[in-house]
């Protein structure tokens, strides 16, 4: 049993995977750009313990994308802020103007990242300690 191949076929069926292979490559993804992040730096007159809350609630883990803006309120209170340098680009920002925005680092590596809030030597509370998780989403 003799087998034939249409080398027409077959030529004309490569170049097609190779056009759509290069087209593929060259089509650019645009992300669109995430909604700022906003929190809030609040004493809690129940348990005398500062806290950062999210929409009302501690904050727990806030999940973020890399370009993000985080905005923190802080309320009138100077507060030292502790993020690990690939986070922002930045290791402490001491603040004691009335908000502190940063953008998410563009090249921070995916992963959970904890940082710290400290107001007049306590430590701010976010879902013990806040953090966030930076998403590829």
């Amino acid at each position: 049993m003799e087998t034939t191949f249409d080398l027409g076929a077959i030529l004309i069926a490569a170049v097609a995977v190779i056009i759509a292979y290069v087209y593929r490559r060259r089509r650019r993804v645009v992300v669109p750009v995430p909604e700022p992040a906003e929190l809030k730096i609040e004493f809690n007159q129940d348990n005398e313990r500062w806290e950062v809350r999210n929409s009302g609630k501690l904050a727990g883990r806030l999940i973020v994308r890399r370009g993000q803006t985080i905005t923190w309120d802080l309320g009138g209170t100077t507060a030292r802020f502790d993020f690990p340098t690939v986070l922002f680009g930045a290791e402490n920002e001491t603040r004691n103007e009335s908000t502190l925005t940063l953008n998410v680092s563009s090249n921070a590596p995916l992963g959970r990242y904890v940082y710290a809030v400290n107001i007049d030597g306590q430590y701010a509370e976010g879902g013990t300690p806040p953090d966030m998780e930076v998403e590829d989403y």
